[in-house]
C-alpha cells in the first residue's frame, strides 16, 4: 500500500502529538516519583506530577485543536496544499 504525501504528513503530525503527550505524562510521573523518594512524601508529589503531566498534555491537545480550527477557517491548511507543482 502506497501512501501519498498528504497522508504521510498527517501521520507524522499525529504521531508527533502522541509522542508529546506521552512524554509530558512520563516526565510528570517520573519527576513526582523522584520527589517522593527524595522528600519522603510518598504519594503526594507523584499525584502532583500526574496532574502537571495531564495539564501539559491538555495544553498540547488544545493547541493542536486551535491550530487545526484556525487553518480550516482560513482555508490554508498545510496538509491540503498541493506540493506537486
Amino acid at each position: 500500500m502506497k501512501l501519498d504525501r498528504k497522508t504521510l504528513q498527517a501521520l507524522a503530525a499525529i504521531s508527533g502529538v502522541g509522542f508529546s503527550i506521552a512524554a509530558s505524562l512520563a516526565v510528570g510521573i517520573l519527576a513526582g516519583h523522584w520527589l517522593d523518594r527524595r522528600l519522603g512524601t510518598e504519594p503526594c508529589a507523584l499525584i502532583a506530577g500526574i496532574i502537571v503531566g495531564l495539564i501539559a498534555a491538555g495544553s498540547i491537545i488544545y493547541e493542536l485543536a486551535t491550530t487545526f480550527k484556525r487553518t480550516n477557517d482560513t482555508g490554508q491548511n498545510d496538509l491540503d496544499r498541493d506540493d506537486s507543482r
